[in-house]
Formats: structure tokens, sequence, C-alpha cells
């Protein structure tokens, strides 16, 4: 069955809590890129229990395979987990495979130009509320409790790496990071399908122009 692909990806990534809490997969399931955030308990020998669908984090909504990713994931178990009992949250990026290897055409980047000003939003409830602004030279990100600015070198209107980043928080990132963008698709005259790669950890996602 279908979900047996995203059942697998979540306990192999889950097995090591060290590692990431997000995964991205190519899916046939959805038409562009989707979002399913889970939450779940796991206490010491690996039992999980009570995993839900986090509405207000996910776009990704077919209840007959979220049912059955439930229903497997609390008969199984992490026996490696050892740990105290801790509420976990859980992240999967559904995309779908067209993007994987996709490559805009000279013509459908010179459409891209409107992305170099004006402002921006992440169609991914993880990051609701968090507004973009560019122009042309500078990127300003602004979170609900820091600002994220860099620097942008444009390498065509759908490629650009963002660079010398400013910002006086735990954010996360360093002054010395480089992010590379590339649009690797367009949904609308307003709206592109983006992957990003900083430190090579990559994120694809949504991002419409307002």
């Amino acid at each position: 069955m279908v979900y047996k692909s995203l059942l697998f990806i979540f306990l192999f990534q889950i097995n090591n809590l060290a590692g990431q809490e997000y995964k991205e997969i190519y899916f046939p399931g959805v038409e562009n890129v989707e979002v399913l955030t889970l939450d779940f308990w796991i206490e010491n020998g690996g039992k999980i229990s009570d995993v839900r669908r986090n509405p207000e984090k996910s776009t990704y909504d077919n209840l007959e395979l979220i049912r059955n990713l439930t229903t497997t994931l609390e008969s199984d178990s992490l026996r490696e987990y050892k740990g105290e009992k801790i509420r976990m949250n859980y992240v999967i990026k559904l995309i779908n495979p067209k993007y994987q290897h996709s490559k805009l055409t000279d013509k459908e980047c010179e459409k891209l130009s409107f992305l170099k000003n004006g402002k921006f939003i992440y169609m991914d409830p993880n990051f609701k509320g968090i507004v973009v602004e560019r122009n042309n030279e500078t990127q300003t990100e602004t979170y609900p409790n820091f600002v994220i600015e860099s620097q942008i070198n444009w390498l065509s209107n759908c490629e650009f790496n963002l660079f010398n980043i400013k910002t006086g928080n735990n954010s996360g990132f360093k002054k010395s990071d480089i992010v590379y963008v590339k649009i690797i698709g367009i949904i609308n005259n307003a709206t592109v399908v983006y992957r990003s790669i900083l430190n090579g950890d990559i994120i694809t996602g949504v991002m419409k122009k307002l």
C-alpha cells in the first residue's frame, strides 16, 4: 500500500532521535508539494502512541492513508529507544516526483523577474507568519521573534544565492553560511516551487508573491 513508503521513512528517521525531525519524499499522490505534520508520544522501549495529524501545520489530508499510517505506527515500536517518554513533532514534505530532476527552460526563467522585488510568503503552515521581502540586492525574512537579513547574488531569474547573512539571535544561521536557491517549478504567475540547499540540507517548498 501507498502509506508503506511514508511508514518506512518515518520509522527510519525517528529511529535516531538525534537526527532530523523533517524529511522530504517524492510522492505521486500529490499535485505539487504538500506537508504532513504528525504529533505523537514515544516512550522507553519505543512504544509509539497517540499519533495525530496536526491540522494547523499540515496541508496533506488523505484521511484513509493517514489513518492506516497511524494504526501501523501505534502497533509498531522502536525498541532501540531507551529514553524517557516525550512528545515529538515530525514533518514529512510530500513532493510530486516531477520535481525530482526538473529544470526550468530559459523562456520560463524569463517570466520570473517578479521574484527580485516585493513581499512573499511560504505556503508551508510550519512557516506561517513569516514574510520575505526582497529589493533585488537584499532579502529580509521577518519571523515572529527575529529577523534574518541576507545579500542576494542573482545567477538568473530562477537561481540565486543568499550570503553574508546577518542575524543577532540563535536562528541557527551563521554569517559564513550560503543558501543556494533554485526555482524548479511554476504553479502560476505569482507562485513557484523552490529548492534551497544549506550545508547539504535540502528544503523544497512553495513561495507566493503577495
